[in-house]
């Protein structure tokens, strides 16, 4: 395999680059709070899953069910059955790479009436997994983002100006420092 066919292809294709039996899976169009993160990767050696509950229509996610802190299963775009969590991160046992290199290539857990595309997705690795290893699920206490869509970069960019704006205590002003009347 010279080129990833999906997420659960790139898994393989980054075990090579570790001998660690357990591995750290991040999504790179994610923001995840540095607390929630370090939170998450404190637990070394042992198969974990960070969560964040979702804050749109289950209808436009690939997203998963959790009970009692612990991953069920994951979905894609389902109606009607409740699917409330989004994956931000992942640790998981290398022994995983035998599951993901049987992926079948598509979504198979698939509510639209469509089909899925052609893509060797790492939640649909998942659902297998967990039907012998459980993984222990843990939501994110503080804002998580996905940025999957061109609105959830604007989303993002609001979040973080009112964070840092919520730290300011007073204003700065320059010696020759002047607002034009036009400004509003």
């Amino acid at each position: 395999m010279d080129k990833s066919r999906g997420s659960a292809d790139s898994f393989i294709l980054g075990l090579s680059s570790t001998t660690s039996d357990f591995v750290h899976v991040l999504f790179g169009d994610l923001f995840i709070e540095e607390t929630d993160l370090i939170s998450f990767l404190s637990h070394e050696n042992k198969e974990c899953m960070l969560v964040s509950r979702l804050k749109e229509d289950q209808r436009n996610w690939i997203a998963c069910t959790c009970e009692s802190n612990q991953l069920i299963s994951f979905g894609a775009h389902h109606r009607g059955e409740m699917l409330g969590y989004q994956m931000a991160a992942l640790t998981i046992h290398r022994r995983f790479k035998e599951v993901a290199k049987l992926n079948p290539g598509r979504f198979q857990n698939l509510k639209v009436g469509v089909g899925s595309p052609l893509e060797h997705f790492i939640e649909e690795s998942i659902n297998e997994y967990v039907k012998t290893y459980p993984i222990e699920s843990m939501e994110c206490k503080e804002a998580f983002f996905d940025i999957d869509k061109p609105w959830h970069i604007l989303e993002l960019n609001a979040y973080i100006v009112k964070k840092q704006t919520e730290t300011l205590t007073q204003d700065e002003w320059g010696e020759k420092t002047t607002i034009d009347k036009s400004a509003r």
